[in-house]
């Protein structure tokens, strides 16, 4: 036998007292919806003017902003390659950066816009986003390389490699990258 026909009180001719939300109910519901609805709306528009400020960008209309993080990742990728041929032992140095001692002089004189052609690195283009300089500082661990009794003394050397923004503003941020050369010894 079913439960409704053990118990009479759940039989179908008795309906339950079900008369809906109350006029008191449905006002405070539509108020928390609007209210809700309300701060929603607000964080979005906080937030797109936030993000808009900074992917705008002062850029004419030939320098195309693709946004921060694009840029930074094209950054990391153009330093990846960098990094993977300075730190060869075949590479020297002091051929091609003249400004290892005295970091942060002067952007334009200091760092280049195109690394790979300018330092004649034997590697292809790198493309920085438009706006930025590569420049390479020494650290205060610098290469050494010796000969004693015939053997090769190599102590490796620390190096920064920086992407810097000819203007900062919060579409363009700078971004360094550490590595150590000669990458054999390190």
């Amino acid at each position: 036998m079913s439960y409704m026909a053990l118990h009479p009180r759940f039989s179908r001719s008795v309906r339950p007292d079900q008369s809906g939300m109350t006029l008191l109910e449905m006002i405070v519901a539509m108020a928390m919806l609007v209210v809700f609805t309300g701060v929603v709306v607000l964080v979005m528009q906080f937030t797109l003017r936030f993000f808009a400020d900074a992917e705008s960008g002062d850029r004419n209309e030939f320098e195309v902003a693709n946004g921060v993080l694009i840029d930074n990742q094209e950054i990391q990728i153009a330093m990846d390659h960098l990094v993977e041929v300075l730190s060869q032992p075949g590479i020297d140095v002091d051929m091609f950066a003249l400004n290892l001692n005295d970091p942060g002089v002067n952007l334009q004189e200091d760092c280049v816009l195109n690394p790979a052609s300018e330092w004649e690195l034997p590697m292809p283009e790198v493309s920085l986003p438009s706006g930025y300089r590569m420049c390479l500082w020494r650290t205060t661990k610098a290469e050494t390389r010796s000969f004693q009794n015939s053997i090769l003394s190599v102590n490796p050397g620390l190096y920064l490699l920086q992407a810097l923004p000819e203007q900062l503003n919060p579409t363009s941020l700078p971004a360094r990258r550490l590595f150590c050369r000669p990458r054999p010894f390190c």
